[in-house]
Parts: C-alpha cells; sequence; structure tokens
C-alpha cells in the first residue's frame, strides 16, 4: 500500500480521524481461479486507488466498513458518515468538515474502499474482470493489521459485487483458509451477482453488471463455504421484487447467520430533485413525469448497519414481505423466462403487506403506483428506470381526515417510530430527526 497523503479529516467523539489515500499494488496468484487471465502474462500485477477514513490513534481502531464502490464511488458512506460522494475516485473526493448529519464515526468504525472495477481501474482487463475480486480480497486481508473487525458492503450494483465475491469463494484468504471479511452487507441486493468471473462463463463477454437472462441467487447458494463466509444481511427493496426479481432470493430459508429484510420503500431515490434525471435523462415513463415514490429506507438501513458492525446475532429478526402471484409481463414488470416470480400483496393504500413496517408504509400519506417504472429491465448498467416507483399523492382534505393535524400525524409517526428504535431498526440517535421530517412532509401535503 503506497501512501500519497494523509489529511486530517476532523475530531469525532473521542479523538481525531485521519484519511488515508494512494495506490494498492499487488498480484494474482498462480491459484486465483480468475477466468480470462491466461492470455495475459503471468504473473499478473494490479495496482488501484484506495482510501481509509480512521481513528489517528491505533488504540481506537476497531471494525472497519469496506465500500465495494458504485461505478466507481462511494457507495455506502451515506449511510455511515453523512455525506453522499457518488461519482469519484478516492484522488478527487472531497468531504466536508464534520462528513455530515448522522455520522456514525464517533462510534469509532473506520471507513475504507478500493478500486475494482473494469473502465474505472486500469488494472482490472475487460476479459479477465475477476481481478477486480482479487483486489477486494487482498485489500481486506491488508486492513486485517490495523482493524479488529472487517465489514464488506454495498448498495445496488456494488451490493452485487459483494454477493459475487463471496459466491465465488474470493472471501477465502488463500493464506489461512478462513473468512477475510467478517460479516458483509448487501443492500438492494435481491441476491443479484455480477457477470465478472465464473458464475458468467457462458461464452458472452464479462460485463460489470447482472446478466438480465440469469437468475439472482439464494443466500444458500452464496453462501456455500462454512468455513470462510461472513454473516450475511440483505436488503430487499418494493421495487426490487418487480425489476430484480426479488421473490428468487425469498424462496430459499436463510443459513444460519444470515439476516434479510425487506423494505416498502422504492430502489431508487424519490427526491424531486432526481426528476429531471429520471424523466429526461433516462426517459422513463415515456418522458412523462409523474410524482415518484418518495418513501426512504435510510434511517432504517443506519440503524441495520450499525448494528452488523456492532454485534451481528443481535440484529433484528428478519423482516419478509407476503407473497403472491406476479402480474403478467409489461413495461412495468421484469419477468424471467422458466421461473414462476412473485410480487408483494398489497394492503389497502397498496404499500406492500409484511416486511419492515416502516411509518410510511403504516401512515401513508399516497399510493406507490405503478410500483416501478417503465420500461422495467435490465438490459444495461444504466436501464435503471424500474428502481423508481410512482407515486399518487392523497388529497389534502384526505389526509386530514384521515389524520387531523399535522401534530396528530407526527405523534402517530412517533409512536411507530419509537417501536422501531426498540427492535433495533432505527438508531436512537436518529429518532429526533426522523420525525421532523414527517411533520414536514405532511405539512407540504397538505
Amino acid at each position: 500500500m503506497d501512501v500519497d497523503a494523509v489529511d486530517e479529516l476532523g475530531v469525532f467523539g473521542d479523538g481525531p480521524y485521519e484519511r488515508i489515500r494512494g495506490m494498492v499494488r499487488g498480484i494474482v496468484g498462480p491459484n486465483d481461479d480468475v477466468l480470462g487471465l491466461d492470455r495475459f502474462s503471468l504473473p499478473y500485477e494490479y495496482s488501484a486507488e484506495f482510501e481509509v477514513l480512521r481513528p489517528v490513534d491505533a488504540a481506537r481502531r476497531g471494525p472497519v466498513v469496506v465500500d465495494a464502490e458504485n461505478r466507481g464511488g462511494a457507495s455506502v458512506l451515506g449511510v455511515l458518515a453523512g455525506v453522499q460522494s457518488r461519482g469519484t475516485p478516492p484522488s478527487v473526493s472531497t468531504y466536508p468538515a464534520g462528513m455530515g448529519a448522522g455520522c456514525l464515526f464517533d462510534t469509532g468504525v473506520a471507513y475504507a474502499r478500493v478500486q475494482w472495477q473494469s473502465g474505472v481501474c486500469a488494472s482490472v482487463p475487460g476479459d479477465a474482470q475477476g481481478v477486480g475480486l482479487v483486489i477486494v480480497r487482498d485489500f481486506g486481508r491488508a486492513l486485517a493489521d490495523d482493524f479488529s473487525t472487517s465489514v464488506l458492503a454495498g448498495a445496488s450494483q456494488s451490493a452485487w459485487f459483494v454477493n459475487t465475491l463471496v459466491a465465488e469463494g474470493f472471501n477465502v484468504d488463500p493464506a489461512t483458509g478462513r473468512g477475510v471479511y467478517d460479516r458483509t452487507f448487501a443492500h438492494l441486493s435481491a441476491g443479484n451477482w455480477l457477470a465478472l468471473n465464473r458464475l458468467a462463463d457462458d461464452g458472452a463477454p464479462q460485463y460489470p453488471y447482472v446478466r438480465p437472462e440469469r437468475a439472482p441467487l439464494t443466500a444458500g447458494e452464496i453462501l456455500t463455504r462454512p468455513e470462510s463466509d461472513p454473516f450475511y444481511v440483505n436488503v430487499t427493496s418494493y421495487t426490487d421484487y418487480y425489476r430484480l426479481r426479488g421473490s428468487v432470493f425469498a424462496s430459499a430459508p436463510l443459513p444460519g447467520r444470515a439476516r434479510h429484510y425487506d423494505v416498502p420503500a422504492p430502489h431508487g431515490p424519490g427526491d424531486p430533485a432526481w426528476a429531471s434525471l429520471v424523466f429526461e435523462s433516462m426517459g422513463c415513463n415515456g418522458g412523462v413525469e409523474i410524482p415518484l415514490n418518495p418513501v426512504q429506507s435510510t434511517p432504517y438501513v443506519r440503524a441495520l448497519v450499525a448494528g452488523l458492525v456492532a454485534e451481528p446475532a443481535a440484529l433484528p429478526a428478519s423482516r419478509w414481505f407476503e407473497l403472491g402471484p406476479a402480474p403478467p409481463p409489461s413495461p412495468h414488470f421484469h419477468a424471467l423466462d422458466g421461473v414462476e416470480l412473485q410480487v408483494p400483496l398489497v394492503d389497502e393504500d397498496a404499500h406492500p403487506v409484511g416486511g419492515l413496517r416502516i411509518p410510511d408504509a403504516e401512515l401513508p400519506l399516497g399510493r406507490p403506483e405503478p410500483v416501478a417504472l417503465s420500461p422495467c429491465g435490465m438490459r444495461s448498467i444504466d436501464d435503471g428506470c424500474g428502481n423508481f416507483g410512482g407515486w399518487q399523492p392523497y388529497p389534502a382534505a384526505e389526509l386530514l381526515v384521515r389524520y387531523g393535524s399535522a401534530d396528530d400525524y407526527t405523534a402517530r409517526y412517533a409512536e411507530v417510530v419509537d417501536g422501531l428504535v426498540d427492535e433495533g431498526f432505527v438508531l436512537p440517535r436518529d429518532r429526533d430527526a426522523a420525525v421532523r421530517a414527517a411533520h414536514r412532509a405532511f405539512d407540504a401535503a397538505t
């Protein structure tokens, strides 16, 4: 690990943090099962950008969350540290003072990431993309000298990378046979995987995305090496049952050291600021703008990540949607030839039944229809309309009849949040912010 810079990051909790960035360099070993590497001169050397955000005091270093990157940028940093930094490599990323609201660095957790994707990291050939799996594996091995516990985490595409690394056997330390990463967090995963290596050894070009004609994996197919498998947490969103065939993952029981949580929120954010991207740039819904489903899972995901870092065995029990027959194939539902899929059953407000009962589904301000925007497919890494859901807001008069004033609504909302705090689905530190956001949302809706 060649360090290019060490910067002060700020003081969190009881001590200062530093940011280290530079390049990792290594060699793909002769026994590493990287498809296509035989076409290159061996030994194959790699290099990739990395960064580590950690306590300056080595005695305060405990767990580290390793971000699996999404398209070359941070994937779960926003959940862990409260600041969004998507699409930029470590060498050009900058972070604000204090990182952001809700930063968890004061709990002593550290953060790290390294490049792995072909087209982002020059060392990962397009026809031997399994090199990226080796890089992330070896990065975790190197961090073991500095941290007591390691968590490999990702959201969406990078969650599928997490699944791929474990399923392909790259969580096995080649020197010891033990697991490299102790725990993994696959957010917005639905059991999907990337066509990087052996799983996609079907003659088609390798690609850092899913094979749309192939099925997701179940947890039992991801976790097949008990001696090295990590504790595994999977999160699936409502729209993932329509675009990503989430019912395949849900069709089989979980191994003992795993948890699964269905969240009644869309895969993609419903912030109105995304409307121009979704409808103009991506052309979703034929380019016709409609309200986006605003329900989000961030506070609950933060609690799950924090729980996984602290004590995975103490995480809440898994939460699954109740499923029923899938609709016929359409621009709003992505079917899979030869596989009988299912989708969540819904209540009278069109919100999914079961799963994690968050207050936005218990006390809805609208109906999440259509569940997934058209065209709902996975033809390429840019074919993401089905990640976003539509929204039919209830008229102000109806909301006032249902809930009364904003204060009345907020009081009921707070009761649901307090129950989730007790269950471990919301951090106490995030409780008040969630309640204030609900008050603002009701005010805006009425």
